[in-house]
C-alpha cells in the first residue's frame, strides 16, 4: 500500500476551513508551600518517594494531555526583599508504571533557577509578587502522571521569604 502524496500544513486558506493553534489554559497552584522553598530537599536516594516527604510538598497529577511542558514561579510577600540566592527546583516526573526520572527543561538543563525581584516583579495581587521562571527553564514533562517538585538550592531573601511558594502549570 502506497502512502498518498504529502499535503501541506493548512492555516485555513487551501483547505477551506479555520485552523485553530493547539494550545492549553492552565492556573497556577502551590506545590511547594510556605517553608518548601526556604529549606532544601535532602536527596540522599535520589528517590521522591523516599527523599520527598514533606507535608508542604503536593504532587501535580494529570489525567491525559493536559500540556507537554510545566512552567514554575514563586509567588512571594510583596514586602519580601529580592533574593540574594535564588531558589534551584528540580523536577520529577513518575510515568503509570511507577517508575520516577528526572526531568529535563526545554533548554536542556535539569533544574530552573528562580530569583525574586521586588522592583521589576509584577504583582499577582494586592499583598504578593510572581517571580517566573524563564521560559528556557520549563520542566518537559515527557510523558509522565505525576510530577513532584524539590528544593535543589534554597530560596534565601528577607522578611516573607517563609510565605513564599513554588507556583507551577502547564503551559503547552
Amino acid at each position: 500500500m502506497a502512502i498518498g502524496n504529502p499535503l501541506p500544513a493548512d492555516s485555513g486558506g487551501t483547505q477551506g476551513g479555520v485552523t485553530f493553534s493547539c494550545g492549553i489554559t492552565s492556573n497556577w497552584n502551590a506545590y511547594l508551600g510556605a517553608t518548601g522553598l526556604t529549606t532544601a530537599d535532602t536527596l540522599t536516594n535520589f528517590d521522591p518517594d523516599v527523599d520527598l516527604t514533606r507535608s508542604v510538598t503536593h504532587d501535580m497529577t494529570f489525567n491525559g494531555n493536559e500540556g507537554t511542558m510545566i512552567q514554575t514561579a514563586i509567588e512571594y510577600p510583596s514586602t519580601m526583599t529580592a533574593s540574594t540566592t535564588s531558589a534551584v527546583i528540580i523536577a520529577f516526573g513518575k510515568d503509570a508504571n511507577g517508575r520516577w526520572e528526572q526531568l529535563i527543561t526545554a533548554g536542556g538543563g535539569t533544574a530552573a533557577t528562580i530569583a525574586t525581584n521586588p522592583t521589576t516583579d509584577p504583582r499577582s495581587n494586592a499583598a504578593t509578587r510572581i517571580a517566573k521562571a524563564p521560559y528556557a527553564s520549563s520542566f518537559l514533562r515527557g510523558g509522565c502522571k505525576t510530577v513532584r517538585f524539590a528544593t535543589l538550592t534554597a530560596l534565601d531573601a528577607g522578611t516573607g521569604k517563609l510565605s513564599a511558594v513554588l507556583l507551577a502549570k502547564p503551559v503547552a
